[in-house]
């Protein structure tokens, strides 16, 4: 027997032993239950983290989302956009053929116009030689006519009037009024006026039955 002095008395080797065996069980037990504690606290903790960074990934795939859904209707927007732009492309460039088309159809006939204009030009110098020559004529006849009235043949003789008589002349006139005729339409009375002499009707046509015309003559007489 090993013997130990354990307050004041001897304890088997047996019994400490035993006493060791159950101070080591204790201290694993009470090791168990710190790791179990410490395992729950990890656990909680984790738990916890987890759902945090679900909530966060959820908030993050809610914010995702709505971005998502932005940028789908940006880009329909955009592709409306494009869509709108494409089809006014198209017109304009329509547009841009007919421009084109027009264009090429009025320098044709601006060509057209220029040669036209030419042939007219080459008429109009053409007209005016002619109306050179004309005027020169018409003056030549003008002369001619000046010439005429300032010489009137000698003798006693008269000539109807149109207006003043000429120097050298005297006026005479005379006149038939209130002629008796069958009717007074055109079959038998034809107005005109002769210079400053007429036929015509009496007053209105038909006013005086029975007597419908008048005459009156104008001379020149020297």
């Amino acid at each position: 027997w090993y013997q130990r002095r354990v307050r004041g008395s001897a304890v088997p080797v047996e019994d400490l032993k035993d006493q060791l065996m159950e101070s080591i069980k204790k201290t694993i037990s009470l090791a168990g239950a710190l790791a179990e504690q410490r395992t729950q606290k990890l656990e909680k903790m984790i738990n916890s983290s987890i759902l945090e960074m679900k909530e966060k990934l959820a908030a993050s795939e809610e914010k995702l989302t709505k971005k998502i859904d932005i940028l789908n209707e940006e880009q329909l927007e955009t592709q409306a956009s494009l869509d709108k732009m494409e089809g006014k492309i198209a017109k304009l460039e329509g547009t841009e053929k007919d421009l084109s088309s027009n264009l090429q159809k009025l320098t044709d006939d601006v060509e057209t116009v220029e040669t036209n204009v030419g042939t007219i030009e080459g008429k109009i110098t053409e007209l005016d030689k002619t109306e050179k020559a004309q005027n020169s004529n018409i003056q030549q006849l003008a002369t001619k006519v000046d010439t005429m009235k300032k010489v009137w043949p000698d003798g006693s003789y008269c000539i109807s009037a149109n207006g003043a008589c000429p120097a050298g002349f005297s006026r005479y006139e005379g006149y038939i009024k209130a002629i008796s005729t069958y009717a007074a339409n055109g079959t038998y009375i034809k107005a005109a006026n002769l210079g400053s002499s007429f036929i015509r009707c009496h007053g209105n046509c038909g006013r005086w039955p029975n007597w419908y015309a008048e005459i009156q003559i104008v001379s020149c007489c020297k």
